[in-house]
């Protein structure tokens, strides 16, 4: 089962009220949009795909352009990070084990990573 899957299916537990992730009743609607858009491959879910992504592979993902301007830092937990404007390589260095994504806003797709 592949990445996009597993972060389906630990979405629908979200929904239901048993995954990892709690959400704000009012935005499950929102939220059930989003994670009905994992399954269309290379379509991008707002930020709930990286939160889903983080909590099922357990990792903290970093996100940045094609510039390497950091966009978004997703912790272990599905949570969003607080961070300083910092350059890729300040990111990368401060989370060693962090997995990488890289955004294309024209081309609307991401290129991924994975550290070893």
């Amino acid at each position: 089962m592949g990445l996009r899957n597993r972060s389906y299916q630990e979405g629908i537990k979200c929904l239901q009220g048993n995954g990892k992730l709690q959400f704000d009743p009012a935005l499950t609607f929102t939220f059930k949009e989003q994670i009905e858009q994992l399954q269309k491959p290379r379509n991008y879910a707002e930020q709930i795909d990286l939160r889903l992504m983080a909590c099922t592979e357990n990792c903290r993902i970093i996100v940045c352009d094609l510039d390497e301007k950091v966009l978004s830092v997703v912790g272990s937990e599905g949570e969003l990070e607080q961070y300083p404007k910092k350059t890729l390589s300040e990111v990368m260095g401060q989370y060693p084990e962090a997995e990488l994504f890289v955004y294309d806003e024209e081309g609307k797709h991401y290129m991924t990573g994975r550290k070893k």
